[in-house]
């Protein structure tokens, strides 16, 4: 597996694992008690912003089309419906000055199909990545059996 991130590997670990269907196993082990709060992590807010960051990189890493679908059509819904209201107010006569509802609705409907496609090329972005680490994994085994 491949580490990318430099504030904890716990989660980018078991994000990996469980794309790649990997067996997680759970090992109890005993500790010394606490004698000093943690340098890594201040509090647990810290911690949650962080590990948000990581879930939601991670998330865009593994599943980008997914991702960058949710957030086109949440992009394109509300420029459809602002153009709706422009259509609306055009056949009653009154989209004059309302030119910025049709404005506003091409605009977002424009940047949610960029987004898309932005979706369509993480995606085979991935694809590539996940050959890239096939080739990776090999070329360690076989360094590894010489």
């Amino acid at each position: 597996m491949n580490i990318f991130t430099d504030y904890t590997y716990t989660i980018e670990t078991i994000i990996q694992a469980g794309k790649k269907k990997l067996k997680i196993v759970s090992i109890p082990i005993k500790t010394h008690p606490k004698k000093r709060d943690s340098r890594l992590i201040k509090n647990l807010w810290a911690y949650l912003k962080a590990s948000t960051a990581t879930i939601l990189r991670f998330f865009a890493i593994y599943e980008p089309l997914k991702v960058f679908g949710y957030i086109a059509i949440a992009t394109i819904l509300p420029g459809i419906l602002i153009f709706i209201r422009f259509i609306y107010l055009y056949s009653r006569g009154d989209a004059g000055a309302h030119i910025q509802s049709l404005i506003f609705g091409v605009l977002f409907v424009l940047v949610g199909v960029q987004i898309g496609m932005l979706g369509i090329i993480a995606d085979l972005i991935a694809i590539n990545r996940k050959k890239y680490e096939n080739i990776l994994y090999r070329i360690k085994k076989m360094e590894l059996t010489k």
